[in-house]
């Protein structure tokens, strides 16, 4: 579609293709009628999202329940049978006379969904033991070289011993709560999966001090301030299992505000002991709520769309996990050769299906995670830190430096991607942020450190010399900022290269008329990307709407826009 009245630039929609399954049942069918739809609507061209293999569950949870909890998204995959949705979705697209560019994403290697420790892997699924119980719906690939995960930066050896004492803080006003030491509840887990009461009560004291609050990477939380907390010690225990909890069941949430994965200390005797803690209990992942953590356990290394709610906030139950996670669960290093060659066949199926581009995609749900920076520590990457920089790969030395140093061997793979699709006359895109050009360790949305972002940072420039098209895709909340990657749209003006802008209509909805305006006034903007197709019934917003055995148009690019 070449625009409309409100925009000279050419419009192309993305179909998350995982995600349109999900929102509403789908048949092949009625697939191909959608794909139908938008070619009558004047769309020449679309942006399909390529699910991760095996059926890798990646963010949403619900996509693993079976048909016979109503999950839309299972019984959509049944209703394909053997056919694959991609590879049917492409076929649709290129017979309704469209283009299609495929968007890979080389770090969504899934496994977004932990079972407590003994249960089941789900049929057809694949996975393996990691902190906090089963990882399930992961991709072949990953769960058959686990070592190619992500991997942690190297700690001292814990010394095995029972838990005697805990320490736990809160963040109070500018004077103290209370003197009186609260009641906690602890309850103790073998699997993760069923917590019980202890017994016996705990000796429980109180005391005031000034402390700074960091984040699992060592920045601060509180605005850099020094606060008062109330720091709450649970002793006369002696607890030998790999789990526990804290429960404050009287005090108002108020008085418990905390960033618990920092704000405690476990002890055996004088010893501290290595943990990971959460407050987020599983899901239920019927009804998209947590359940009651005794029942159900915690969700430890929290990753994917978890990590956007950070920060000091009202923490009345605390999970704990011995040990810290060895290996990411489903994000793989760039650096082994292995790797990257895995990513090439992956683009190589996409060209047989008869993509006419592929668009490299480095954000992703699962290399999301609270303390990133400790992550990356692989034998390779840390090889090749030692030759650049003669010493030993420091956890705390650079972070920025290791994103770099990886997007160094990314850069590698985006070469032989190039020649890969060029050989075979097809096209390479990527996505742009605007934090490459000013890279910082925040957890902003359009920051290096936000929980999406893979942590990887090559040499922009010549990413887009590379490519062919470039992506950027910053969130715009229905405010389109020329400024935002401007070296990045001024470097794609020079090369004479197409750029394209994320337009999210769920998100963010900016559809709007002053996003539209402030756009048309940058020259260098070829077209938008409109995020994306499915109609979503929270956000009321979409293209295309599917309705029982039929599809619905919902989307005027002519009208009914905000502002």
């Amino acid at each position: 579609m070449s625009g409309s009245s409100l925009t000279d630039r050419r419009l192309v929609p993305v179909m998350d293709l995982d995600y349109d399954l999900s929102c509403s049942f789908h048949t092949p069918e009625l697939l191909k009628r959608k794909l139908e739809l938008l070619a009558e609507h004047g769309f020449e061209c679309i942006h399909i999202v390529a699910p991760p293999e095996g059926g890798a569950n990646y963010s949403s949870a619900t996509f693993l329940l079976p048909p016979g909890n109503d999950c839309l998204f299972a019984r959509s995959r049944a209703a394909f049978g053997e056919l694959d949705p991609l590879e049917w979705a492409v076929q649709c697209a290129r017979d309704a006379g469209m283009e299609v560019i495929i968007e890979f994403k080389p770090y969504e290697g899934g496994g977004n969904l932990i079972l407590p420790h003994g249960s089941p892997v789900p049929d057809g699924m694949t996975g393996f033991e990691t902190l906090g119980g089963v990882a399930v719906g992961v991709e072949p690939f990953v769960a058959a070289n686990p070592r190619f995960r992500l991997e942690r930066c190297p700690e001292p050896e814990a010394i095995p011993g029972p838990v005697t004492a805990i320490e736990v803080a809160f963040v109070t006003s500018d004077r103290p709560v209370s003197a009186v030491p609260p009641a906690v509840r602890v309850y103790t887990s073998s699997d993760n999966g069923v917590y019980l009461r202890l017994e016996r009560q705990p000796e429980i004291s109180s005391r005031y001090e000034m402390r700074r609050i960091v984040d699992g990477n060592g920045l601060p939380v509180a605005g850099g301030e020094s606060a008062l907390c109330r720091v709450v010690r649970i002793s006369g225990i002696r607890l030998e299992c790999l789990y526990f909890a804290l429960e404050f069941p009287e005090d108002d949430p108020e008085t418990l505000r905390s960033y618990p994965f920092t704000m405690a200390k476990v002890f055996s005797g004088g010893r501290e002991l290595p943990v990971t803690i959460s407050e987020r209990s599983r899901e239920d992942y019927v009804l998209h709520r947590p359940m009651p953590f005794a029942g159900a356990g915690f969700d430890f290394a929290v990753s994917g769309p978890a990590l956007a709610q950070t920060g000091l906030r009202p923490v009345p139950v605390w999970g704990f996990a011995m040990g810290k996670l060895r290996h990411l669960r489903g994000c793989l290093c760039e650096a082994y050769p292995e790797v990257r060659e895995y990513w090439l066949e992956r683009i190589g199926r996409f060209v047989e299906m008869g993509a006419s581009g592929v668009d490299i995609r480095l954000q992703n749900h699962c290399s999301g995670i609270v303390d990133f920076s400790k992550y990356g520590f692989n034998p390779p990457l840390a090889e090749a830190w030692r030759e650049r920089y003669g010493s030993a790969l420091d956890p705390l030395s650079d972070p920025l430096a290791l994103m770099r140093l990886r997007g160094e061997f990314f850069l590698r793979f985006l070469e032989e991607a190039a020649a890969l699709l060029h050989r075979r006359a097809t096209r390479l895109l990527c996505q742009f942020h605007g934090y490459m050009e000013h890279p910082s360790l925040s957890t902003g949305r359009d920051d290096a450190g936000f929980w999406a972002n893979a942590r990887v940072l090559p040499d922009w420039r010549r990413v887009a010399e590379l490519v062919d098209e470039l992506v950027i895709k910053n969130y715009n909340f229905g405010e389109y900022r020329s400024e935002t990657a401007d070296g990045i749209k001024q470097l794609a003006a020079e090369l004479g290269k197409p750029l394209w802008v994320h337009c999210y209509l769920q998100q963010g909805h900016d559809w709007r008329l002053d996003f539209l305006r402030a756009l048309n006034r940058d020259p260098r903007v070829t077209g938008i990307l409109l995020y994306e197709v499915v109609w979503n019934e929270r956000e009321k917003d979409g293209i295309v709407k599917v309705c029982g055995n039929r599809v619905e148009w919902v989307f005027d690019p002519e009208g009914g826009v905000r502002g």
